[in-house]
């Protein structure tokens, strides 16, 4: 499964020290995640994708009087997808390599 996410505080000019606590978090997740100008894209099974976002809700949220969390999910069940196939899939159809954040 692939889980993108994103969770904005509503309050504070700059979110890089936010960011950095949800990457540790990830990190610590032992997941594959990819982090993007606006949201962090995750792959693993549900629960534990689910359980991680979570932790990272919980911690934002610990620090803002309020957060705003979006979860977007894709729940491939005919085949096993990653975030390198995901990508790799569009870049055979370029014929080049894309962009990545």
């Amino acid at each position: 499964m692939l889980a993108e996410f994103s969770i904005i505080p509503t309050s504070g000019p700059h979110m890089g020290e936010d960011v950095a606590s949800v990457i540790e978090i990830l990190e610590n997740a032992g997941l594959d995640f990819r982090v993007g100008p606006m949201a962090t894209t995750v792959e693993g099974d549900l629960e534990q994708v689910m359980a991680t976002i979570q932790r990272c809700h919980a911690l934002i949220a610990a620090k803002h009087p309020r957060v705003m969390t979006s979860i977007v999910l894709d729940d491939c069940h005919d085949r096993r997808q990653t975030l390198a196939d995901a990508v790799a899939r569009v870049e055979a159809h370029l014929g080049h390599a894309v962009n990545q954040a």
